[in-house]
């Protein structure tokens, strides 16, 4: 098994009382402002933040024609057995039968500019932490309740508490109170928004 961390622990409170306490980053349309007056940006990318600035939001076709883009060329560069899944945020995430090569994480850096190096950031910070939450316990356990996976009094505090033991080596089904399996996708990807990162058969350990 193996997994990236990416958490901080907050008071013993209900989860209501977290959120309502807790500390936020930088709203997006900020961001985006500052990527419109910073970034070496293509004509492409510009015309999607100008248009996230008025509206307030990356919209779903404009991330769509980002990923085409990037596919046009990786296409062209001979990567044409390339499979995505679209996660439960409305991005796409390499699928592990996809055919790739040694060359193709410098392809993928290179087609990704102007077309989906900053958009798909954007975008995925806007999908996966609307409220901008500092956090990520909190969007890992909004996700998790808006799912039915936990009850109303499961707390980021707790979900905190057991990201830190799957980082000492805890099995994720003993760390956590709820149920954890490599099979059930929506689990997985809650579990990401809460900066942990599960891969290889957990599912059998004990």
């Amino acid at each position: 098994m193996f997994f990236s961390v990416a958490a901080c622990g907050i008071a013993d409170k209900s989860f209501e009382s977290e959120k309502n306490s807790a500390e936020k980053i930088a709203p997006l349309t900020d961001i985006w402002r500052e990527e419109l007056a910073g970034h070496d940006l293509s004509e492409f990318e510009r015309s999607v933040l100008e248009r996230a600035v008025k509206t307030g939001r990356i919209d779903q076709n404009d991330y769509e024609q980002a990923h085409a883009k990037y596919l046009q060329c990786m296409t062209a560069a001979g990567y044409d057995q390339l499979k995505y899944d679209k996660m439960p945020d409305g991005l796409y995430k390499l699928s592990d039968d996809s055919v790739t090569d040694a060359n193709y994480f410098d392809k993928s850096v290179e087609c990704s500019e102007g077309t989906t190096r900053v958009i798909e950031a954007d975008f995925r910070d806007q999908q996966d932490n609307p409220d901008r939450y500092k956090d990520p316990g909190i969007v890992a356990v909004q996700c998790l309740r808006d799912a039915g996976k936990v009850d109303k009094d499961y707390t980021a505090a707790e979900f905190n508490k057991s990201v830190k033991e799957v980082a000492a080596g805890a099995n994720p089904q003993d760390a956590f109170a709820f149920s954890v399996s490599g099979s059930d996708s929506q689990v997985i990807y809650c579990l990401s928004l809460g900066g942990l990162s599960l891969s290889g058969d957990f599912d059998s350990e004990g």
